[in-house]
């Protein structure tokens, strides 16, 4: 498992799945904040038959990355495609104190069902 940053462990994850994986989030100088493709995706993860844009978080923020995800109208537009979809990939620190020496990773998928009122507004 890729040491380091929790998107090297993300795009080491799909690339272990068989993915082909590109960062697509970025440094922007001039706001001096990361911008995440769409407003929403970290990495995309693509095969032959599936493109996932992926959001990477935190073990704990998985439910606000969600609900930021919900709220997104790219989101929704994104998943009306049925080659693509969107997963939420939350990383938790091992904790050596309980014998936990590994990393652990849960993915959370955002399905068109998911957007229980259809596109959300722009806001």
């Amino acid at each position: 498992m890729a040491k380091g940053s929790s998107c090297a462990r993300t795009m080491a994850i799909y690339r272990k799945l068989g993915y082909t994986v590109e960062k697509v989030e970025y440094w922007c100088g001039f706001s001096r904040k990361r911008k995440d493709f769409l407003g929403i995706i970290d990495v995309i993860a693509f095969n032959d038959s599936i493109i996932i844009g992926v959001q990477d978080t935190t073990w704990g923020q998985v439910s606000v990355r969600r609900k930021k995800i919900l709220a997104s109208p790219l989101a929704w537009e994104w998943l009306q495609s049925p080659h693509r979809t969107i997963e939420i990939i939350g990383h938790k620190e091992p904790d050596k104190s309980v014998g936990r020496h590994r990393w652990e990773h849960k993915v959370i998928p955002i399905t068109q069902e998911d957007f229980k009122n259809g596109r959300p507004d722009e806001k």
